[in-house]
């Protein structure tokens, strides 16, 4: 008996450190060809921000009657592999053609970071949101289910920023 637990003790532990220094940060960019103001323009309200999410993963969306700015609050559930949460939102950083920040905050929230970078065949755009993993031994579901989901759906939001920013293009100027 002594020998089994001493085993199962060992092996747990050793599994333990797997996941010790592996990137728990999602980061994603896509190039667009379009100017970063023209990019932003997709982005500067809540309501925007969520109509770019794949319904699996973000969902229940509610915003306060001002929907632009850094007064503006919401609420979204993510879906993220097993990773069910319902978090308060808030644009926390507005910079037209450089960086909009959506932060989710209290102890189970993170933030979310749009970046622009023009380049000569447009501008390239990052979509970041660090992360810390949980502890063991949930570190394991987090590496293996949470943060791969998390990557594709911060994917398929950049594709649908793209489709945005090209309809968007494609429709008259008044």
């Amino acid at each position: 008996m002594i020998t089994w637990c001493a085993a199962v003790l060992m092996t747990t532990s050793a599994m333990a450190g797997k996941w010790d220094g592996a990137e728990a940060d999602v980061r994603m960019t896509k190039l667009l060809e379009a100017p970063p103001k023209e990019i932003h323009l997709q982005l500067d309200d809540l309501r925007e921000w969520g109509a770019l999410w794949p319904e699996d993963c973000a969902t229940q969306f509610s915003y306060s009657a001002i929907t632009t700015g850094e007064e503006a609050l919401g609420a979204v559930r993510y879906t993220f592999g097993p990773l069910r949460r319902r978090l308060d939102m808030k644009i926390s950083r507005d910079e037209p053609g450089h960086v909009f920040e959506i932060e989710h905050p209290g102890n189970r929230g993170w933030f979310t970071q749009i970046t622009y970078r023009p380049v000569d065949d447009g501008t390239e755009v990052a979509i970041f949101t660090p992360l810390n993993p949980p502890p063991w031994p949930f570190k394991s579901v987090f590496f293996k289910k949470v943060r791969p989901a998390m990557l594709d759906c911060h994917g398929r939001w950049l594709d649908a920023l793209a489709a945005a920013v090209t309809a968007a293009d494609a429709s008259p100027s008044e």
